[in-house]
């Protein structure tokens, strides 16, 4: 018998013996009809093990079978039906390149490159929403947001014509974050708010294993940031613990490790240290246990700023630039305004102030470069408190003069974004500026102003 006849049998024997559990086995099935020549059969169970390997969040796995499927794609010849076979592969191959290896790796950037071709191609169909999404969340991480809007702007109007509820929600959290990255909150919370009215984690968890990440938990990620910026820090901080309770229920270690990571950006909004350490040390231990890169950058940033804070300031620069290394090297840029921050703020805790300021211009020129403002007006007043020291140390009243100047533009940020958490610690700044200044009057009609504001 020859050897494609004799794989066909056996395959055939399998599938008969194993039935309706015939995916148990199914890479042994795929490799026999891929042998046997039976490429429909071989594509269909490549699909189905690399689909299994994506629900135990075995990325290897993952990216293997589904490479093999795209292998077998590639004699085929062109056709719509061949296009969306490869739209679905495509989709759960990419998703978990960007979960092993970032944002920024070439292999990343070619599939999304493949995911845009092939949606060019088909309209209308579930697939090609499913890729939409993958590819704004591709843009926004990068901080490219005019192209994440853009396909945003294609899903709600898939979604609309659909009159489809759940991809309606699905967009607006995507939405609901863009805009919290660009610095409009109150329409941030908007979009967040229409999501969470939909969401229910018992009907809506296995979204994880289509999206990569749970859409859900995403638009809870993003209400904890917004309540806080705007002045809630109760709310966020219930907020935030549903959002881990349920995270920690969900199979999904991805979906988990991000909402650790969202929790460390409250905590350093809050400038919560002990907090943000023990968050930081889980984010980075589950991270590289799963082999997360970016995420073990995230966990390195945060026990850096506490390292730091904590005046082991060496040891927090280290851990710092090694987190910053880890951004650059995978392409995420979502937080990286936050990132060049704080290692401009531990610089000035370091006494070099130079350093502190470079660092500091570098994080400007991001927020200008990719829009990514939520964290402008508190970037003005660091850059306000490090021209202090400078102005102290050299005695010199220009700094102090530019100091007063960087802190009311930061209270021009925070008041056009509503945010009223960063406009109370810039005025704090501002008035005890403004009381060594001897502008006692000035200093207590700043501070009665967000008192009145909070009241």
């Amino acid at each position: 018998m020859e050897r494609s006849h004799l794989h066909e049998e056996v395959g055939n024997i399998l599938e008969s013996l194993y039935g309706e559990q015939a995916d148990e086995i199914s890479v042994q099935l795929a490799r026999h009809f891929q042998e046997a020549g039976i490429r429909p059969k071989a594509l269909e169970y490549f699909a189905k093990a690399g689909n299994k390997a994506l629900h135990l969040s075995a990325y290897a796995e993952t990216m293997a079978y589904f490479g093999k499927a795209l292998d077998i794609l590639k004699a085929l010849p062109p056709s719509p039906e061949r296009d969306r076979h490869e739209l679905s592969f495509q989709i759960p191959l990419a998703a978990s390149l960007q979960a092993t290896q970032g944002y920024g790796a070439p292999e990343v950037a070619s599939a999304c490159e493949r995911i845009r071709e092939l949606c060019q191609k088909m309209e209308g169909s579930p697939p090609v929403f499913y890729a939409l999404y993958f590819l704004a969340n591709f843009h926004w991480l990068r901080a490219e947001h005019g192209a994440a809007l853009e396909l945003t702007e294609q899903m709600m109007n898939l979604a609309q014509r659909a009159a489809d509820p759940l991809s309606l929600a699905m967009t607006h959290a995507l939405r609901g974050i863009i805009s919290f990255n660009l610095g409009n909150l109150s329409a941030a919370r908007e979009h967040l708010d229409h999501t969470n009215a939909f969401y229910n984690p018992k009907e809506h968890a296995h979204l994880a294993f289509v999206y990569g990440l749970d859409p859900g938990l995403l638009s809870w990620f993003g209400t904890v940031c917004v309540l806080c910026c705007l002045g809630y820090p109760d709310l966020a901080a219930e907020q935030s613990r549903k959002m881990l309770a349920v995270a920690r229920q969900v199979d999904h270690p991805f979906s988990l490790t991000t909402a650790l990571a969202i929790d460390t950006l409250f905590h350093l909004l809050r400038r919560d240290a002990r907090a943000l350490e023990e968050r930081g040390r889980e984010v980075a231990a589950l991270a590289q246990e799963k082999g997360f890169l970016f995420f073990v950058g995230v966990g390195l940033f945060k026990i850096g700023w506490v390292s730091a804070r904590q005046g082991r300031l060496e040891e927090g620069l280290a851990q710092i630039h090694q987190a910053l290394d880890i951004y650059r090297a995978t392409g995420v840029r979502f937080t990286l305004t936050e990132v060049l921050g704080s290692l401009a703020e531990a610089y000035g805790m370091a006494g070099q102030i130079e350093k502190g300021l470079e660092f500091m211009s570098q994080a400007l020129a991001e927020v200008e470069r990719g829009g990514e403002r939520y964290y402008e007006a508190e970037l003005h007043r660091l850059k306000g408190v490090l021209l202090l020291r400078k102005a102290e140390r050299e005695d010199r009243p220009s700094w102090e003069k530019e100091a007063e100047a960087c802190f009311r533009r930061s209270l021009v940020v925070a008041r056009l974004q509503q945010a009223k958490s960063f406009e109370l610690r810039t005025a704090t700044s501002l008035g005890r500026l403004l009381q060594k200044q001897g502008k006692e009057s000035e200093a207590r009609k700043l501070m009665l102003r967000i008192l009145e504001k909070e009241g």
